[in-house]
């Protein structure tokens, strides 16, 4: 087995440690957007809506702005009172759980965090670095085994490698006739090198050149389907919760369910157009390829005379 579909099956798997580093980005990444989000909210209620927010931890606030006995304990980060549009008719108090409610959208946000970090990481760190390393190595192996039929080597992987990189548009079109492959995925194939070879700061700026490859051979390919079954167990569980707050099963004054279930389906959704920005265009039709005539037609007069010549010759 050649060296380079050797280094492709290292590079198929991440290690612990890749993995460890994401698992840490992506928390990290969740803590960042709560430390955000929840001092933001808060000035959103108190400047725009007109409102105040009891969060202070087991305070004891009424349920709601009426006279009434029933009261509730507030947390600042499980349970708010929030009153709205206070010393007016539309005055009113909801019980907000800010974790909760906004627990999908700051999955959604530690996970694009975790995949930027660890995309510019250094390869040995770097979850996503490895998938676009890999990417680029099977790239420029089905290249080399659509023309000789052979698993590349390290030695002619540098050579097709350094030959994409430094080829302007009219040496990609040479190349896709060359080797049988669309000048897009030469583009796209081109601009993961380039990114691979450039500084970690061009790699951080310019993250989706080398994300791209792999989104666009791998991730469309292998789970589209798969996001696009969420969308719809998502839609499913946002109809079921909206009519249940129709038949007042949910009351108004806890919104909570509510900001969860569409937060659900905003990130399925989000996560879902990246894999159509990503994907392979559908309106692009295979080029026919040439058909292999034989040297010598049998209708073509020359080859006829000296079929004829031999034949009586024979006699």
């Amino acid at each position: 087995m050649s060296k380079e579909k050797t280094d492709y099956f290292v590079l198929a798997e991440a290690t612990l440690l890749q993995k460890i580093i994401l698992t840490i980005v992506v928390i990290a990444g969740i803590v960042l957007f709560y430390a955000i989000v929840i001092p933001g909210i808060k000035y959103f209620v108190v400047s725009t809506l007109n409102g105040a927010v009891h969060c202070e931890s087991n305070e004891l606030v009424p349920y709601s702005l009426e006279k009434t006995k029933i009261e509730r304990r507030t947390d600042p980060l499980l349970v708010w009172a929030v009153d709205l549009y206070l010393n007016t008719p539309t005055a009113a108090r909801f019980w907000f759980q800010p974790i909760f409610s906004m627990s999908m959208i700051a999955i959604l946000f530690g996970l694009i965090v975790g995949v930027y970090i660890t995309t510019f990481l250094p390869l040995p760190l770097g979850y996503f670095k490895q998938k676009i390393e890999r990417e680029i190595i099977n790239s420029l192996d089905k290249i080399h085994f659509k023309k000789y039929f052979t698993h590349i080597d390290e030695y002619t992987r540098h050579e097709l490698m350094r030959e994409i990189e430094n080829a302007d548009l009219r040496g990609l079109h040479r190349l896709s006739s060359e080797y049988d492959v669309s000048v897009d995925e030469l583009i796209i194939l081109q601009n993961a090198i380039q990114w691979r070879n450039s500084t970690i700061l061009y790699q951080a700026i310019h993250f989706l050149k080398g994300l791209k490859i792999y989104m666009r051979n791998h991730f469309t390919d292998k789970y589209s389907n798969t996001i696009l079954g969420f969308v719809y167990f998502g839609a499913a569980i946002l109809i079921v919760i909206i009519g249940l707050r129709g038949l007042k099963f949910i009351p108004v004054s806890e919104p909570s369910l509510i900001f969860f279930s569409l937060g659900l389906e905003f990130s399925i959704l989000i996560t879902y157009a990246s894999t159509l920005f990503f994907a392979k265009p559908e309106n692009i039709e295979e080029q026919p390829k040439p058909s292999i005539e034989p040297a010598f037609s049998a209708s073509d007069p020359n080859t006829e005379r000296l079929l004829r010549a031999f034949i009586k010759w024979k006699k």
